[in-house]
């Protein structure tokens, strides 16, 4: 197995244990996950910023309408019971292989969704981990963990085209530079105010 296979494992690993840990709003257990690795930490932010901030969305749809949305083993274990069919009905009947990583994804057939109703998914409680964290936790997201594996510096690959996660991306690296310039006390003040905010709006 390769270096690439180990992470690519290790990451869908890592997206369902958060996932767990949202649904349960288990604030210590999501900090337990995220403080191990760095990248995805950044990676997280951005998605938590994104997802308060509903403002930055204008519902274009465009995520469902246009992106490639990759499925992993859970994924499809999920949206297969929900809709009470076999695994590999589904697969047959909505997915087609990964054309970059067959062993482990998936891909949806067709474009736009197939349970994209209205501008609205039909699926919405047990869609895609990559639908969950759309458009910063990729596990494909191979310009980022590249430079964070050669340059140890954390980055974010963006569809360009959706604005919500452009200003989201630039909203928190200003926040970052200003953190930067904060002192250690400071900044655990900021950090349990955090960890107060979220246990009061989970």
């Amino acid at each position: 197995m390769s270096k690439r296979e180990r992470q690519i494992i290790l990451h869908i690993m890592k997206e369902e244990q958060v996932r767990k840990a949202l649904l349960l709003e288990s604030v210590d257990l999501i900090l337990h996950y995220l403080n191990a690795d760095r990248q995805f930490l950044y990676q997280f932010n951005c998605q938590l910023i994104m997802n308060h901030l509903k403002e930055l969305c204008n519902g274009c749809a465009l995520c469902c309408e246009i992106s490639d949305v990759d499925l992993n083993p859970y994924d499809i274990e999920r949206m297969a019971s929900f809709l009470k069919i076999a695994e590999d009905e589904f697969v047959k009947k909505y997915c087609v292989p990964h054309p970059e990583e067959p062993s482990f994804f998936y891909r949806f057939k067709h474009k736009p969704c197939a349970f994209l109703k209205d501008k609205r998914c039909s699926i919405y409680q047990v869609r895609p981990n990559n639908c969950v964290f759309f458009p910063f936790l990729s596990a494909l997201q191979k310009e980022a963990l590249e430079t964070y594996q050669r340059k140890k510096q954390v980055a974010v690959t963006i569809p360009t085209w959706c604005k919500s996660a452009m200003k989201t991306k630039e909203f928190f690296d200003e926040m970052s530079n200003i953190l930067k310039q904060a002192s250690r006390e400071e900044i655990e003040q900021l950090r349990k105010r955090a960890v107060e905010w979220l246990k009061q709006h989970r």
